[in-house]
């Protein structure tokens, strides 16, 4: 019998470190597969504010089809020049942030660091249920109508007052 087993040992060793092998393999995958929260390993040097920073930026990185040069659509550099394009951005800033240059661009950018997005939509919000009070949605599709004749239930002014109206100051919440 031990003659038998000291002939099978240079076979059996190759097969045992194989096993061995493939056992650590396993269970390296099993911890590396589990949700962070179960594998204890939750640290992130980032703040939550980066995370969501990091978060939101890969949304709209993911909208801009992984190219961090776009703004509003158009390609930076190389686009910088053409009148039409820089006059889209500069309506687009006067017309959502009421930007019409370096001073205002500070001070939006100031309002948003100090109180967020939601406390400054909240307030043009409610200006707008003042001069809107009582409209249903049709009458507020018809007042979009007059600034844009394509305007429907889907457009800024009916849209943002209905959700207004329906969740106050968490109608921006995503």
């Amino acid at each position: 019998m031990k003659s038998f087993l000291v002939a099978l040992m240079p076979a059996l060793i190759p097969i045992v470190l194989s096993l061995v092998f493939i056992l650590v393999l396993r269970a390296v995958c099993i911890r590396v597969q589990r949700p962070r929260e179960q594998r204890g390993d939750t640290y992130t040097p980032l703040s939550p504010t980066l995370q969501w920073m990091n978060t939101a930026g890969s949304i709209l990185l993911a909208t801009n089809q992984d190219n961090f040069r776009y703004m509003a659509g158009i390609y930076y550099p190389g686009n910088e020049n053409k009148p039409e394009l820089v006059d889209s951005i500069k309506r687009s800033l006067w017309d959502y942030w009421g930007i019409q240059g370096h001073e205002s661009a500070m001070d939006a950018m100031t309002r948003l660091v100090r109180s967020g997005m939601r406390v400054w939509s909240g307030e043009e919000m409610a200006k707008l249920e003042n001069i809107y009070r009582g409209y249903s949605e049709e009458e507020l599709i018809e007042v979009a109508k007059q600034e844009n004749p394509k305007a429907d239930e889907d457009s800024f002014l009916p849209k943002m007052m209905m959700a207004y109206r329906r969740y106050g100051e968490n109608a921006l919440l995503g």
